[in-house]
């Protein structure tokens, strides 16, 4: 017999912790840390963290669009 997907979620020990107000502190603290990261690896002339600062800001802000355009931002 199968569970349905809120049988299942709230059988996980964390589930009825999470919030999306987490996670949009998490992806406005990523944001932040890409933002740092990525003026130290310039000044550092670290390539190879610019690269991955740039990707985790572009990740950051992609989630951040698709979040506002599907509503779940107030």
């Amino acid at each position: 017999m199968r569970k349905s997907e809120e049988e299942f979620l709230q059988s996980l020990p964390m589930a009825g912790e999470a919030s999306d107000e987490m996670l949009w502190y998490t992806i406005w603290l990523a944001l932040a840390i890409g933002v740092v990261l990525s003026a130290l690896s310039w000044k550092g002339r670290q390539w190879w963290l610019l690269t991955w600062s740039l990707g985790l800001i572009i990740c950051s802000v992609l989630y951040l669009v698709w979040s506002w355009s599907a509503g779940r931002i107030g």
